[in-house]
């Protein structure tokens, strides 16, 4: 192999290279319609939307919005709960719930916001009820409500549901029941 047939070969190597990129690439703007869920449907009503500026292709564009979001979430929901059969896998796909920064627990006037804080908290108030009397009769006051059947489910089936969440040390026990 010579100097001129390497320089070819790089070249053409070249050539297919760019052919491809160009032909498989496409320009991506960011925008506020870049969600996963954002198709060609919802692009095209949008488009539509805005050559008229009628009420009537806003509310088309909105619709095909609201189906296209439904159908996606719809099936992510289904892709979620069918890869382990284990619906509440759900909630990590959904993430949890922050409270707002301005609330939190006070006990004798300080901010428990710490985890330990918290533990330590709950352990005092606890001690500190644990020898008064109860008056159960509060509890006449409240409506009865029906109870409802769990579906069963095993103990193994409890143990991997457990081992795949994220627990605090204290309650590890639970796990190894």
């Amino acid at each position: 192999m010579n100097k001129d047939s390497l320089k070819t070969i790089v070249q053409e190597y070249t050539r297919l290279s760019e052919t491809i990129w160009l032909k498989h690439s496409h320009s991506v703007n960011i925008t506020k319609c870049s969600k996963e869920w954002w198709n060609k449907e919802c692009w095209d009503s949008l488009t539509d939307y805005r050559s008229s500026k009628t009420i009537k292709d806003w509310r088309t564009f909105k619709g095909v919005v609201k189906k296209t979001k439904y159908l996606f979430f719809n099936n992510k929901i289904q892709e979620i709960a069918s890869k382990n059969h284990w619906p509440w896998d759900l909630m990590n796909w959904v993430k949890k719930f922050k409270l707002p920064a301005m609330e939190a627990l006070i006990f004798n006037g300080q901010l428990c916001i710490e985890i330990n804080n918290l533990w330590q908290v709950l352990h005092q108030t606890f001690n500190l009820a644990q020898n008064y009397q109860v008056n159960l009769n509060l509890l006449d006051g409240f409506p009865l409500e029906q109870t409802c059947e769990w579906p069963p489910f095993s103990k193994k089936e409890l143990k991997a549901s457990l081992s795949n969440t994220t627990i605090h040390p204290l309650l590890n026990w639970i796990v190894t029941i």
